[in-house]
């Protein structure tokens, strides 16, 4: 720069961009600075007194570089920005598909110019047609009317000829834009790919986490986002998953999940932590957030690493198994394992908790028990519903046959109409 500014002549500022591997020359009404590797840029852009005004008022009207041999001392070369990842690979990768895009971009220009000119072609083929035609036409004024109207008609067909012409090299240009090395690395983060993702992650140093976070022995565990969606990726490398109505920010180290969420949304986090991190979970966050994770914690294999929210979760589990499955938990217990046998393939009805809108005459479809818990079955056209009863309700359902017709709400069965499906 300091040599380029100390030119006193364009040939002079032609051998300093020379040696650099860079040339100067004119385009449109400024100057651009091109390198060896076909990159380039407004000179204006390096330096507001490289502008073609400044310089020709300190230079004289601009002058084109004559050939010369000189000793080059630098040149620029694109590469990744330094990374502790080796991005050798990925950028050979980036590299070979930057190359395969422009090739497709240029074949698909030129078949878009063919196209054109044999559009063109046969708009002119028609035209001298229809002249022919006319030619033997009698009558001068008949004739010049005809001739105009086949003008006309050509100049009409050749516009729009050239309109979709330029469409279609909009939209080339629309599908053939370069992607830069991190957005080349996003998206293929969003494809699955590890290394990518793991460039990204090391790009920016972390936070301090100031929000509800899971975290664990951080084992990379593959397929750990079953059940799940990725929604996009950040250029820091933050996973963004869908669950329920919230998303779960994964960043390489932390699950993060906003200030307040539900209990199946914890449920349902702390299931991919396990997956993702391991057993063993340290929970950060909100006093809510935490009793979340203890009593979601009761229903999956995991150990705490604050010893207070483990003897919580240990306190629980032992109550719980001192007082059994509560009525709830025997429903969702047998509607669970319906539905995960239907997902293999077995031939059963979608089952789901019988809820107050379901009150009405439907058919018993019968009785189960789960560790001592009563449950009436009643099926709809589509859906088997799933009952918690008492065993006085178990008792009046002994007398029904599978497809008695019962009258029911959510206090239970009111009575039976003795007709069969």
């Amino acid at each position: 720069m300091p040599e380029l500014l100390a030119a006193a002549s364009w040939d002079e500022l032609h051998k300093v961009l020379a040696r650099n591997s860079l040339t100067l020359s004119e385009q449109g009404n400024g100057l651009v600075v091109t390198a060896k590797s076909g990159i380039s840029a407004k000179a204006s852009s390096l330096n507001r007194n490289f502008s073609k005004p400044a310089l020709e008022k300190r230079l004289g009207a601009f002058q084109p570089a004559t050939i010369h041999d000189h000793t080059l001392v630098a040149s620029y070369e694109a590469k990744p920005m330094a990374s502790r990842i080796d991005t050798q690979q990925l950028w050979r990768l980036y590299k070979q598909e930057r190359l395969q895009q422009s090739q497709r971009h240029t074949v698909l220009q030129e078949r878009a110019r063919q196209r054109k000119d044999r559009r063109i072609d046969a708009a002119k083929k028609m035209a001298k047609a229809k002249r022919a035609i006319i030619t033997p036409t009698k009558g001068r004024l008949a004739k010049t009317v005809l001739y105009h109207t086949v003008s006309d008609s050509f100049l009409k067909e050749i516009r729009a000829i050239q309109q979709d012409y330029q469409e279609d090299r909009r939209n080339i240009y629309a599908k053939g834009t370069q992607a830069v090395w991190y957005d080349w690395l996003k998206a293929k983060a969003f494809q699955g790919n590890s290394e990518a993702l793991a460039v990204l992650r090391h790009r920016y140093e972390r936070a301090p986490v100031r929000v509800n976070a899971i975290s664990g022995e951080a084992i990379d565990r593959v397929n750990y986002r079953a059940g799940s969606k990725i929604e996009t990726v950040t250029k820091r490398g933050t996973l963004h998953y869908q669950i329920g109505q919230t998303v779960l920010r994964d960043d390489g180290r932390l699950f993060h999940l906003r200030e307040t969420v539900s209990q199946e949304i914890v449920e349902s986090a702390l299931t991919m932590a396990v997956q993702r991190f391991g057993r063993h979970l340290s929970i950060t966050g909100t006093e809510t957030f935490r009793q979340q994770a203890v009593a979601a914690g009761t229903k999956l294999n995991l150990v705490f690493a604050d010893p207070a929210m483990e003897q919580q979760r240990l306190a629980l589990v032992i109550n719980k198994a001192s007082l059994g499955l509560s009525p709830e938990d025997a429903a969702a217990h047998y509607i669970k394992e319906r539905n995960d046998k239907r997902q293999i393939g077995i031939d059963i009805l979608p089952h789901r908790r019988y809820v107050e809108s379901d009150a009405g005459k439907l058919p018993f479809a019968g009785l189960r028990q789960i560790e001592g818990k009563n449950l009436m079955l009643l099926q709809t056209p589509s859906e088997m519903l799933v009952l918690p009863i008492d065993a006085d309700m178990v008792h009046r359902c002994q007398r029904l046959s599978i497809g008695n017709m019962v009258d029911v709400t959510a206090h239970g069965l009111l009575r039976s109409s003795g007709r069969r499906m």
